[in-house]
This record gives structure tokens, C-alpha cells and sequence, in this order.
């Protein structure tokens, strides 16, 4: 049996990857129309609370 890589949720905004070795963390904000991809979870992560931190200093 094949393991499923769930989606993650971080503040709001869903981080997948897809099921092949090495593929890149990628992210969308749906609501402004915003996205970014990242070579590890963590990357990711820093991209979107940057990304917040912006659109809510703004």
C-alpha cells in the first residue's frame, strides 16, 4: 500500500507536494491569488508567514 502525502495547513494556507521523490512544496492563497513553491516544508512555511506578514503590514 502506498502512503498518501496529505495536504498540510499553515495559517490558512494549504502546502501539498506532490507524490513523486523530490518534487517541491508548492502553496496557494486563494484569496490573492497568491502561490510559491519551496525545496523543503520548512521553506515553505517561512515563504507563507513572510507572505502574511506582508499583507497584513500593508
Amino acid at each position: 500500500m502506498v502512503d498518501r502525502i496529505l495536504p498540510i495547513i499553515h495559517r490558512g494556507i494549504t502546502i501539498r507536494r506532490a507524490e513523486v521523490p523530490g518534487a517541491p512544496y508548492e502553496w496557494t492563497h486563494d484569496e490573492t491569488d497568491a502561490h510559491g513553491m519551496a525545496p523543503d516544508l520548512d521553506a515553505a512555511k517561512r515563504q507563507i508567514d513572510c507572505y502574511l506578514g506582508e499583507a497584513v503590514d500593508a
